[in-house]
């Protein structure tokens, strides 16, 4: 098999012949034409392209033969069954839908492959067509292995011999002649017999609702006919809840990477013309797609030209009327229809003039609600689930399914359920609310976007989608370090300005500005840790995060083959987190109240860390953790440190006094005067309902992580959050362009951070070329590993050499 490099699969797809290509491209081949034949064969079975209009008809004289390989390797990868080449495939070589499905699940069971090996798209089409799903495909292996009288069942006897009768059918659709023998012929009634008649010698395009609806029915159903699902440049396409989604793997073929992209893309508000330009992919291309999914029942059209008059009365029954079909209209369905067999009808003006996309009303732009997978868990709509986009037209079920989440769950499921309540309390308060207003009135609407579907698109398209569709990008929080989180200045984003913000990177310049936090070691991956270190071994319980993972707590029991392995394919950060037991942490929203009690005092860290980052202009939470440690660091000049371990009469006189002085501000506080408070206590104590803390146990907390964003794990710091972009009003124009300018100065001193702790420090020109700086391009690279082991100890961040 040849190399095949994008470069060369463009001049494929161009019709570049050898004499055309450029001299870089003839070097990749070794300068060898016969390497390029082989590259023209191959791209286009990939690719699944016509034989006819491309350059692989040069190489593969043969069109027959060309289209067999063509569905081999399309039924040994698994994809779905080509409909765009349909004319070919079933008049030519009668190769129905139904007879593809029914080879690939032979050749599945007779090896006997897993259900989930199917991917997303083909499952769910088998579905459809055969009625094979998961559990039916369970059944259909234990049948092929049970042996009777030593002998396996055969596995054709065990598959379907009749597809599933189809009864959505739309009568738009345009009717095509399959492959009818004279056998067929004969066993057709009157009604049937008249029908193919029609269809055969008919010289322009049949829809299907010109004839008797249980006729087509009939004639579809038995393989007799096929239709072409016509798309026009100016059509605007509805996806709704998806019902029957089969979610089992990603295949990751040409067409299936097409349909995610298209349907993470596609909106009730943008035509097919505006959609192909948007995504840069040719129009022909997206119509397919959109072909494919109105076909397996996943979309429809928003709205439809259907002659009423030219219908036939059994597909009016109980349906809903139809918009008069011009004559124009019909110009444009035969387009569209020739389109999909790869031939051009001359155009006019007027028909150049139709195709032109437009849509009725003003264009609202919405808000964008940022999720990772851990919202999978929900029970929900597939379509929540399994493409990772729900638009605002599909909330109101979706709010529905979150509304009937059981409150009666313990243990895991509690946590599920929180999550839900939480997330259906964000999707209201964001959703058309009218004190949100950020363009037009009544509110602005709602779409949830999975971060992974996202991060799918190349970084030019990405930021094409966000900003004609979204005026502001809000994110759920903590997103999960296993997802890369979106970094633009273009549309305003309230979360992670980019993927270094989300990352273990983040915490350690926290740290480090703060001069405050947890005990913590970074390893980098390959170092091998012969014993831990001594400002480790006094805690039972330490948190471990390895790199692009979310963090652990684990005892400190076997630590070190824990470590080391994780070592040996990640980075690794390892903090202090429980003396005893777990510690105990406490969540503080931000942006904080600047209005204290008179008895309340901030943290040292929190009034530190305004100064650092602007908290008044985005929104999200701090986790303070309190491990629960008897001893004391040396305090730093920022934190009001209380000394009860010293040594020597003097420190302890000079404790005694300050002991006294504090419990002394402890009544006046109105806490009491039992000394045992001096010691770390529980949250209760030291934390007010609003999160502030007091001074007096200030020392005893410290910094754990900082996350932006609207956090779903907790109802109280939900409704805490969401209050706060209210009032502080953090949607206004004017708070957008400041935390714009604020994110960019945060930015920039993260990733000087980076550089100045890694190996090779960073380049400024890399910085200033940040995707988070570029409206126009995103890069989702992967946050780079350190280079050097480092830990943080006594508000000091330096190198860790191994002592």
């Amino acid at each position: 098999m040849v190399s095949i490099t994008p470069e060369i699969e463009f001049h494929v797809r161009n019709n570049d012949p050898w004499s055309k290509l450029p001299l870089s491209v003839k070097q990749t081949l070794g300068n060898i034409q016969s390497l390029y034949d082989k590259a023209i064969v191959e791209v286009s079975i990939k690719n699944q392209l016509r034989w006819r209009n491309n350059l692989v008809r040069q190489v593969r004289k043969e069109e027959r033969k060309y289209y067999e390989s063509l569905l081999q390797y399309s039924r040994e990868h698994l994809m779905l069954y080509p409909y765009h080449l349909q004319d070919m495939l079933i008049q030519g070589l009668r190769d129905t839908p139904f007879g593809y499905y029914c080879e690939m699940m032979f050749e599945l069971i007779y090896s006997e492959k897993s259900y989930d090996s199917l991917p997303n798209f083909t499952a769910a089409d088998c579905l459809r067509l055969l009625g094979i799903g998961r559990n039916q495909y369970i059944d259909l292996m234990n049948q092929y292995k049970a042996k009777k009288f030593f002998r396996r069942k055969s596995i054709r006897d065990l598959l379907p011999t009749n597809p599933v009768k189809i009864t959505e059918v739309e009568p738009w659709w345009v009717m095509r002649a399959g492959y009818i023998t004279e056998d067929d012929i004969k066993i057709c009634n009157a009604d049937e017999h008249s029908a193919i008649d029609r269809i055969i010698d008919s010289k322009e395009l049949l829809l299907a609702g010109s004839i008797d609806k249980k006729t087509v029915l009939g004639l579809y159903n038995r393989g007799l006919v096929y239709f072409d699902v016509p798309i026009l440049d100016r059509d605007i396409i509805v996806v709704p809840p998806l019902q029957g989604f089969v979610m089992n793997r990603v295949q990751g073929d040409y067409f299936e990477t097409l349909l995610y992209k298209v349907f993470v893309s596609i909106d009730e508000r943008t035509s097919m013309a505006d959609l192909a330009t948007m995504i840069q992919v040719d129009l022909e291309q997206v119509k397919n797609a959109v072909s494919v999914f109105i076909r397996l029942g996943f979309a429809y059209k928003k709205s439809l030209d259907v002659d009423t008059s030219a219908l036939h009365q059994s597909w009016l029954d109980g349906t809903t009327p139809f918009a008069p079909l011009s004559q124009d209209g019909m110009l444009l369905v035969a387009e569209s229809s020739d389109s999909l067999k790869g031939t051009v009808t001359p155009s006019t003006d007027s028909e150049d003039k139709l195709t032109i996309p437009s849509t009725t009303g003003t264009f609202q732009k919405r808000i964008a609600f940022l999720f990772d997978f851990f919202t999978d868990s929900f029970p929900n709509d597939g379509e929540f689930v399994s493409l990772g986009k729900l638009t605002d037209e599909a909330l109101d079920s979706f709010l529905t399914e979150l509304s009937n989440v059981s409150e009666q769950v313990e243990g895991e499921a509690r946590r599920y359920f929180e999550h839900a309540l939480a997330l259906r309390n964000t999707i209201k308060f964001l959703r058309h609310n009218p004190k949100l207003v950020l363009q037009g009135e009544g509110g602005n609407g709602l779409d949830l976007l999975r971060c992974e579907s996202i991060a799918s698109l190349d970084p030019a398209t990405i930021a094409r989608v966000l900003q004609k569709n979204y005026s502001v990008l809000v994110s759920m929080a903590p997103l999960s370090q296993e997802v890369q989180s979106i970094g633009t200045c273009l549309p305003p984003h309230l979360g992670p300005p980019t993927a270094e913000m989300n990352s273990i990177w983040f915490k350690l310049w926290l740290y480090h500005k703060l001069s405050s936090g947890p005990p913590s070691l970074l390893l980098g991956k390959g170092y091998r840790l012969r014993r831990l270190p001594t400002f480790l071994k006094d805690y039972s319980r330490l948190l471990v995060t390895t790199w692009g993972h979310d963090a652990t707590v684990v005892h400190i029991s076997n630590i070190l083959l824990t470590i080391n392995d994780a070592l040996t394919h990640s980075a690794v950060l390892v903090q202090a987190h429980g003396w005893r037991e777990e510690g105990v942490t406490q969540h503080i929203t931000f942006p904080l109240d600047e209005a204290t009690g008179s008895k309340e005092v901030m943290h040292a860290c929190l009034q530190r860390l305004q100064h650092i980052i602007d908290l008044k202009h985005t929104c999200g939470y701090i986790t303070m953790l309190n491990n629960g440690s008897p001893s004391r660091h040396p305090p730093t000049t920022s934190q009001q440190t209380l000394l009860i371990d010293g040594t020597g009469d003097e420190q302890r006189s000079q404790q005694k006094s300050t002991i006294s002085a504090f419990l002394k501000d402890l009544q006046d506080l109105g806490i009491g005067d039992q000394q045992d408070r001096v010691e770390v206590a529980t949250s209760e104590e030291e934390l007010k309902g609003d999160g502030s803390i007091h001074l007096s146990c200030s020392d005893s907390w410290v910094p754990l992580e900082m996350s932006f964003g609207i956090p779903l794990f907790n109802e109280a710091a939900n409704n805490s959050v969401c209050n706060k972009i209210l009032e502080c009003g953090l949607l206004d124009t004017e708070s957008l362009k400041k935390q714009k300018l604020s994110n960019r100065l945060l930015v920039m001193d993260v990733l000087q951070f980076i550089g100045a702790h890694q190996d090779t420090t960073s380049n400024s020109d890399d910085i200033d070329n940040s995707p988070f700086f570029d409206s126009s391009a995103l890069a989702f690279q992967p946050v780079p590993m350190p280079t050097r082991n480092l830990m943080f100890l006594d508000g000091t961040l330096k190198d860790f050499n191994g002592n």
